[in-house]
């Protein structure tokens, strides 16, 4: 008996020992959950007794407008160029100018050997004064005089130049003179000389280059853009060009055509535009 009351006398003592606990528990947390609450009232009492702060605001443009430097190299070179080539093929008798030399528009470059060709034409001549005497005597057998076209009827003339071989000779002689123009070459501006390829006696053929003649008072210069810089430029923009024999001297020029040109090269793979 003693020992089952010692027994029930611990369950007593434990369930009081957990029903304490519990109570110390939940009066923590009670207490725990007011100072979170209190907290929270002393801040929002504080922000409400706060001065207002203002915010200072600046506008900023929408669009805004930046201005681009594009560097590039390339060539200068004049605008009015040509390579002056020979018309005809005979051997340079005279070789008026060299590389250097100004040149004024119509002056004669060269001229050619034109010995046969001025035989040709006076064997031409000669044949033509046969051509007229036959034609003096048709003149008199239609009934006309010598040396007057207008003494008989147009289409008996016509016959006539026909039958005598005046109309071919004469045609003759004009191919004759012009073979014989053909020799001499004029410069067809006013230039400077370079890049002269012949000399003095050397044959010359056909459509062989003798030399360039450069406007000075024209040049334009000439670069190489990728495509995303190229779409950067118009045509009649100012441009700065500095040559690099002179760096201190800077022209001013104006973008005066837009070539597009697609270059491919085993490096790259980019298009380029020609400018």
């Amino acid at each position: 008996v003693g020992s089952e009351m010692c027994i029930r006398d611990r369950k007593r003592i434990k369930h009081s020992l957990f029903y304490f606990s519990c109570c110390c528990l939940l009066f923590g947390c009670n207490n725990f959950i007011d100072d979170i609450e209190k907290k929270e009232q002393e801040e929002i009492s504080t922000n409400n007794n706060s001065p207002s702060q203002y915010i200072q605001v600046t506008s900023i443009p929408s669009t805004t407008t930046f201005k681009i430097s594009l560097q590039t190299s390339g060539d200068l070179r004049a605008y009015q160029s040509t390579e002056i080539k020979s018309k005809t093929t005979a051997k340079i008798i005279n070789l008026n100018t060299q590389e250097g030399n100004s040149i004024n528009k119509n002056s004669i470059i060269i001229k050619q050997e034109d010995n046969l060709l001025q035989l040709q034409l006076l064997q031409l001549q000669l044949e033509l004064q046969e051509a007229l005497f036959r034609k003096n005597e048709l003149l008199i057998q239609q009934g006309g005089e010598m040396d007057v076209d207008t003494s008989i009827s147009p289409t008996q003339l016509k016959n006539i130049l026909i039958r005598s071989g005046y109309n071919k000779i004469q045609q003759a002689i004009k191919q004759k003179n012009y073979e014989i123009n053909q020799t001499i070459t004029y410069a067809p501006f006013n230039g400077i000389v370079s890049n002269v390829n012949v000399k003095k006696h050397q044959l010359l053929t056909a459509g062989e280059t003798i030399l360039t003649l450069i406007n000075p008072n024209t040049f334009e210069a000439e670069f190489f853009l990728l495509e995303n810089e190229a779409l950067q430029i118009k045509k009649g923009q100012k441009v700065k060009v500095i040559l690099i024999a002179k760096p201190n001297l800077e022209l001013t020029a104006e973008v005066a055509r837009i070539n597009p040109c697609l270059l491919y090269t085993s490096d790259a793979a980019d298009d380029l535009l020609c400018v």
